[in-house]
């Protein structure tokens, strides 16, 4: 039996987001699942892509009271 694990938009987006309450425990996930193997569909990519653009363009990160939004390196 094959199994394939696709991974939602919002483990994504918490994962580039530094100062997401999820954001330690995505990567972690995220890490875990790399060595295992995973799946991202076009729909997912879609949100993902949208979501962050919004974040980190419009200045959302400092509408919602945080300094500013910081994108990962990890």
């Amino acid at each position: 039996m094959v199994q394939l694990i696709i991974v939602g938009s919002n483990v994504w987006i918490f994962a580039e987001v530094e100062n997401a309450p999820e954001h330690k425990a995505a990567i972690e996930k995220l890490r875990t699942l790399l060595r295992e193997g995973l799946g991202i569909n076009a729909v997912v990519y879609s949100e993902v892509f949208h979501k962050l653009s919004r974040l980190f363009d419009r200045g959302y990160c400092k509408a919602a009271g945080r300094p500013r939004c910081q994108r990962t390196t990890s």
